[in-house]
């Protein structure tokens, strides 16, 4: 998988001291998956460990050229309240899980 940042990502990865490997791990698999309305991305989310901490990671991006282009990257403790809250106002459609 072809994988290319924005500036703001890199920026993200930098600050959050993320490696870009976790966000390969989250769209290889995600936990959750989600569009975006407003924006017309996609996010993506996985539990992972950063830092000895284990935390839901979420990736937001769109695909351009046969490449995931990362817009950001974040860590969330509260990410299921953040989730449920979006697509109760429909920011955040789920995207099904795919068999």
């Amino acid at each position: 998988m072809l994988i290319r940042l924005s500036k703001h990502a890199q920026e993200k990865l930098a600050v959050r001291q993320l490696d870009i490997r976790m966000i390969e791990e989250v769209l290889d698999g995600p936990e959750h998956r989600f569009y975006d309305t407003l924006s017309g991305s996609e996010v993506a989310a996985k539990v992972v460990k950063i830092n000895e901490e284990v935390l839901m990671l979420a990736v937001v991006y769109t695909i351009r050229d046969d490449a995931h282009y990362i817009i950001t990257v974040y860590p969330s403790k509260g990410f299921k309240a953040e989730a449920d809250r979006k697509v109760k106002f429909g920011r955040w459609v789920v995207i099904p899980e795919e068999v």
